[in-house]
């Protein structure tokens, strides 16, 4: 063979071998995506690859607010800061049914509702908050709120318990009384008289407490929002210092609270005092019916002329959607640290 042929030779060979070592480099090299941060990514037995999901849109950013500094869901300083701008127009609020019952035992809670019965037509908010002092303290709030509609009687029924914080089980007490009182008040007959069912309610409390060696005790507040010719009659009832309110024309008026003078937490409760306080009022279309617990209601100042009292009248003038009223019953100011429980009705 000539010298010619040979160096040929190795040249092809060496051609061949080049050629085979890119080819066999091409398969095993694994090919890079450029993924959207977040995005899922599915394994085979090759390769990676993007799992197919169909790309998820960007959330809508929330205006930037001076007044919010810097926090994404402010919550509202009542008095102090501008009206929250609203992400999305509010829902419709849904047909209140049966009894429905909020606890500020470790979260917040909000409900809207609405009923109807002829011109009678309300909105309902109702929120509970768990307060700083038992956040701090790793424990379990004890404020419950609720409220139901009584279609024969054609009345909304509203009921605040706060759990005096002193007792382990304050709160499964203000529960119970909560939830008995819904139930009992959504079957009243158009005759019967509320106060005596809030005594059975109270003699009920009592003997649970006692057959269940129970270490707890709450306030108690309840209110009928009932129709009449010209509005509706507001009857409230209480035991303790949570309270019970009107707004009305931009001015607040009480109809049950039961402050100490000398500005002590010490209060009426259940079990342990049976004597309920009633009151009633005539209202006409636009007031606002509010009861709360003392976390809350205490803000409104003895005659309803705090800058919080205000600030809210202001806002009340039409329901506020549901997240923010959440956020102006859990307003923020370091001197009120108790749990927060409020019903508020708007009769229109």
């Amino acid at each position: 063979m000539t010298d010619t042929a040979v160096i040929i030779l190795v040249l092809a060979i060496f051609v061949t071998i080049l050629f085979g070592v890119v080819v066999w480099a091409h398969r095993r090299r694994i090919p890079v995506h450029q993924l959207p941060t977040g995005q899922e990514v599915i394994s085979t037995r090759t390769r990676r690859r993007p799992a197919p999901t169909a790309p998820v849109p960007a959330e809508p950013t929330e205006p930037r607010r001076p007044w919010a500094k810097g926090r994404r869901f402010p919550v509202p300083k009542i008095g102090r800061s501008r009206p929250e701008i609203p992400r999305a127009m509010p829902t419709a609020d849904p047909r209140l049914t049966g009894p429905v019952l909020l606890e500020a035992a470790w979260q917040q809670s909000v409900y809207h509702g609405a009923r109807t019965a002829g011109r009678f037509r309300v909105a309902i908010r109702v929120a509970t908050a768990r307060g700083r002092s038992h956040a701090y303290e790793g424990t379990a709030g004890q404020d419950v709120a609720g409220v139901a509609w009584n279609e024969d009687r054609r009345a909304v029924f509203a009921v605040v318990a706060d759990g005096l914080g002193s007792k382990a089980d304050s709160g499964q007490i203000a529960r119970e009384v909560v939830d008995q009182t819904l139930d009992l008040a959504e079957r009243l007959q158009p005759n019967d008289d509320p106060t005596a069912m809030i005594h059975h309610v109270v003699r009920a409390i009592e003997q649970t407490a006692a057959h269940q060696g129970l270490d707890g005790a709450t306030t108690l507040v309840i209110a009928e929002i009932r129709p009449d010719a010209h509005g509706a009659v507001v009857s409230t009832w209480g035991i303790g210092d949570s309270e019970a309110w009107l707004l009305q024309d931009g001015a607040w008026r009480v109809l049950h609270h039961e402050r100490r003078s000398d500005a002590e937490n010490v209060t009426r409760h259940l079990p342990g005092h049976c004597d309920v306080r009633t009151n009633s009022a005539r209202v006409q279309p636009g007031t606002v019916v509010t009861i709360a617990s003392d976390g809350f209601a205490t803000a409104l100042a003895t005659r309803g002329n705090s800058p919080v009292a205000q600030e809210l009248a202001a806002r009340w003038r039409k329901p506020p959607s549901p997240t923010d009223f959440l956020n102006q019953v859990n307003f923020d100011d370091s001197r009120f640290n108790d749990d927060r429980a409020a019903v508020s009705v708007w009769i229109r």
